[in-house]
């Protein structure tokens, strides 16, 4: 895929003379940058990880989160303000 980004002057330099010191050559860019990222995309690699090992891994949406967390009976706010009144 073609992305274009946007990427200060400064990093992409090193970018490209990290690359041409390992390769010697530039023309293995594409594949240092896609490499990078992927080292920062650390879930990509878990899931990379556990398909390998045949772990299905299911993405849980932000509803779900909510609708499964336990229900307070009361506010925290109240249970401080009555420890606070006591003597």
């Amino acid at each position: 895929m073609k992305v274009g980004v946007y990427v200060d002057e400064e990093t992409w330099n090193e970018m490209k003379n990290l690359t041409f010191r390992k390769h010697g050559t530039l023309r293995e860019l594409s594949r240092e940058v896609n490499e990078s990222l992927r080292a920062n995309l650390p879930l990509l690699a878990l899931r990379k990880s556990a398909e390998s090992l045949g772990i299905r891994i299911r993405r849980v949406s932000g509803e779900e989160i909510v609708r499964g967390r336990p229900k307070m009976p009361t506010s925290s706010l109240w249970i401080i303000r009555e420890m606070r009144a006591r003597p």
